[in-house]
């Protein structure tokens, strides 16, 4: 097994040790390093935690042993090994590289960074501290860092595993950014315009006409959209719409947003160079996010991550990582059959990955079969214990089961792992009202509103607080409820007819 630690018998260490001790010690240590070549790791974790009771100064039976959690996917346990071991060699290189990759599963990737750095300025070519640096960047939405680790990957060899983190992170920094304008701007014409992009990427003709539809009255001179629009009703065999929407395009300009950043990434990504494009626009969010910023950001990552995927294609044919790519740009895409069908062909070149599992698990998830999500979770779960995401994916399971007390005890574990995931806590938060539980609810929906898009944690809210006999924090949370409900539906009823929003969300207000 890489980087286990092997035992060094003149050690001073061991020389301290009276014969009998030094003896056991040996014995113990060597029999955990037998059981972890074999992959026993409970084994190897008992071993090395009798080495530890005889010395509990002997950094490398705690290092090993901090591998060995890591290793049977008990991040948390793995990382507080790690951080002993670290304060008495901050230059041991496994100990600051396992750390910082604990940290990352664990969802601290502030932490992550700060011990994968220290692992880098050790060895500068590590190529795993390379990538889970990369990885602490996107969770942290680090937009200008992670671009840096990522032009620095590209520099590199092509290599499947090096092309297939590069596309990931564009695609997760796309995925950021698109939950981004769907909180901030969730009726802009960008958001309209985005997920019509969506909708032409999946070849959903129709879904695409009725998004670029509701963009065109705020924004009918929008670049691009009157052209997107008469493509996707031509596809979709609206000829007259088609016609009807070319007349009045203008040309590409950068609107009511003056930074020269914008405007030279929009001609950058016109003319295919994404790279460019992709700093242009991280530039000029740092100068004032907008919609148009975000659009442009999440487009021209997502053609980033489509370019690399080209390359793993063309290097690495049928190869696991291409299949897993495909799938999650499909998944993106919201094309879940397809995404399930890429992610089962790489289970089929890498049948021991958790990952892959629960990403097949999701799918199934979405595309309600259960008790085929519910084997693959289960799997994923075997293979590597301890993930939130897992959890939370079971927790959808018993719901779509009806069985809420499933429910509850899968997003309480998947809490434990992971406390910062609001959309855990809204189900949870839903769940406990689901049992007559308003004291349990109130703090998981207080801490989940963030993402409340629609009104219906707000609602929850209301009748929690209600419950609770909180009339003031009640009547609050109705009205807000009310008024993003407002918002959702004026947006939903523009789709449709633009000029008939505001009286059907005042009258769906009026139903409540």
């Amino acid at each position: 097994m890489r980087y286990l630690f092997v035992l060094f018998l003149a050690s001073s260490t061991l020389i301290a040790q009276p014969d009998a001790q030094q003896e056991s010690l040996a014995e113990h240590f060597h029999a955990g390093q037998r059981a972890a070549a074999a992959q026993r790791f409970d084994e190897a974790i008992h071993e090395f935690q009798a080495v530890l009771k005889i010395d509990p100064n002997l950094l490398q039976a705690r290092a090993n042993l901090g591998l060995m959690y890591y290793s049977k996917g008990d991040y948390g346990a793995a990382a507080a090994q790690m951080t002993q071991v670290v304060r008495v060699q901050p230059e041991l290189l496994p100990a600051q590289l396992f750390l910082g990759l604990s940290d990352l599963n664990v969802a601290k990737p502030r932490d992550a960074e700060t011990a994968l750095r220290k692992a880098l300025k050790i060895d500068p070519t590590n190529g795993e501290a390379e990538l889970g640096l990369l990885t602490a960047c996107v969770q942290q939405a680090e937009f200008a860092e992670a671009e840096t680790e990522l032009q620095k990957l590209k520099q590199k060899p092509p290599q499947e595993e090096t092309l297939y983190a590069i596309g990931q992170a564009y695609l997760d920094l796309g995925k950021t950014l698109t939950s981004r304008m769907a909180q901030a701007y969730p009726s802009s014409a960008w958001a309209h315009r985005l997920a019509g992009d969506l909708a032409a990427e999946r070849q959903d003709w129709p879904a695409a006409v009725v998004s670029y539809r509701a963009a065109l009255p705020s924004s009918p001179q929008m670049p691009g959209l009157r052209d997107a629009l008469a493509q996707a009703a031509q596809k979709a065999g609206g000829a007259n719409e088609a016609a009807a929407a070319l007349p009045t395009q203008t040309a590409a300009s950068a609107l009511d947003l003056p930074e020269e950043r914008l405007t030279g990434g929009i001609a950058a990504f016109g003319a295919m160079n994404y790279d460019a494009a992709a700093r242009d626009f991280e530039n000029a969010m740092e100068i004032r996010q907008t919609p148009e910023v975000l659009y442009w950001l999440i487009r021209a990552y997502s053609a980033e991550g489509g370019e690399c995927f080209e390359k793993l294609q063309q290097s690495f044919p049928d190869s696991g990582r291409a299949h897993e790519l495909r799938g999650s740009i499909y998944r993106l895409q919201q094309n879940f059959p397809s995404a399930l069908n890429e992610f089962e062909q790489a289970l089929q070149k890498r049948p021991d990955d958790p990952q892959l599992y629960r990403s097949a698990g999701e799918m199934l998830v979405l595309l309600d079969r259960p008790r085929d999500a519910e084997a693959a979770l289960k799997k994923a779960a075997q293979l590597s214990p301890g993930s939130a995401e897992n959890e939370y994916l079971l927790a959808q399971v018993s719901l779509r089961d009806k069985d809420t007390a499933g429910e509850v005890a899968h997003l309480k574990r998947a809490l434990a792992l992971n406390p910062a995931l609001p959309e855990v806590r809204a189900l949870l938060g839903t769940a406990y009202m689901h049992l007559n539980q308003p004291a349990l609810a109130v703090p998981q929906l207080e801490k989940a509103l963030a993402i409340d898009y629609h009104g219906d944690l707000h609602f929850q809210l209301y009748k929690a607080y209600r419950m609770e006999g909180n009339t003031a924090a009640a009547d609050k949370a109705l009205a807000r409820s009310k008024e993003l409900r407002k918002l959702s539906l004026q947006s939903a009823v523009s789709k449709i007819s633009p000029d008939s929003g505001v009286l059907a969300a005042d009258s769906a207000d009026a139903n409540q």
